[in-house]
């Protein structure tokens, strides 16, 4: 294995003039449709990104799946009910619960 004494050997040779030129000047025009395609572009690999990473939760459920998410809903509320009835809400818990929901339907509403 060859060992590098030098780091300056790494270093990239710049060509004489290279870099040293200033950016063309892009008019408000060209310089937004510029950004707009540099936008478009990252906003694609970023979609792209999140359907290699979440993509398995865009695809429709199956029937089976269905079924089994109904089933454990209908489980849960069964297990809910069961325990209100056991021990039912008293009427201030009611009341208090009523309001909520109106306190909430009020902001939803605006």
């Amino acid at each position: 294995m060859k060992t590098i004494t030098k780091s300056v050997t790494l270093a990239p040779q710049r060509r004489r003039g290279a870099h040293t030129r200033p950016a063309p000047k892009l008019s408000d025009e060209e310089f937004r449709h510029q950004l707009h395609h540099e936008l478009a572009d990252e906003l694609a690999a970023a979609r792209q990104a999140a359907r290699k990473r979440f993509g398995h939760m865009l695809r429709p459920l199956t029937p089976a799946e269905i079924k089994a998410r109904s089933v454990r809903v209908r489980a849960m509320f069964a297990r809910w009910e069961e325990e209100e009835r056991k021990n039912p809400p008293s009427r201030e818990e009611c009341e208090s619960y009523d309001r909520m929901l109106a306190r909430m339907r009020a902001e939803r509403a605006g």
